[in-house]
């Protein structure tokens, strides 16, 4: 990825970063954000839209008013991700070492990782540690659940960088036949 640290604002459309080594700081107004394989700080808010967040290697911070956020992070260091209005699913991989602080007000806790509690542990709540502990991961949500999923190994480096090409447009197109009356 190309070394360069990136200040996204927008007030009415999306942000979208691919393959920077490098911190990045990306907001909107009315739109989502997508942040893909980014080696360095992450800070992302939107306040009407969802964030996704992939590949991830450094601090993380990502909001979203009205909107959820998912996160697939390979190596994250401490992590705090929060929304009113939407959930949260993150991604990890099963061999992190991290300290889990998750909550969601009005919706529930759910993880597929083996997260051994270490404190309050609630349809909405869990606080544990992930083989044996390290960088906090904190989770919030007011109005939706949060879901913890695995994901691959920290070693591994098999990070989708860019979208499906889109479809070939049609290699002929006829035009319509006009008649004057």
């Amino acid at each position: 990825p190309q070394q360069i640290d990136l200040f996204l604002n927008t007030v009415s459309g999306g942000v979208e970063v691919l393959a920077i080594n490098g911190d990045v700081v990306a907001g909107t107004v009315s739109g989502g954000i997508e942040l893909r394989q980014i080696e360095g700080s992450v800070t992302a808010g939107t306040v009407s839209g969802g964030v996704r967040l992939y590949g991830l290697e450094g601090p993380v911070e990502a909001g979203a008013v009205s909107g959820g956020i998912v996160a697939e992070l390979r190596d994250p260091e401490e992590v705090n991700l929060h929304t009113v209005s939407g959930g949260i699913s993150l991604t990890l991989p099963e061999d992190l070492e991290a300290d889990i602080d998750a909550k969601a007000t009005s919706g529930g806790v759910q993880s597929e990782l083996p997260v051994t509690v270490t404190g309050e542990f609630k349809k909405n709540r869990l606080v544990g540690q992930l083989n044996g502990g390290g960088s906090l991961i904190r989770l919030r949500t007011v109005s939706g659940g949060v879901r913890l999923k695995i994901g691959e190994s920290v070693g591994s480096r098999r990070i989708e960088t860019q979208r499906p090409a889109p479809p070939s447009p049609p290699t002929h197109v006829s035009k319509p036949a006009y008649t004057r009356g």
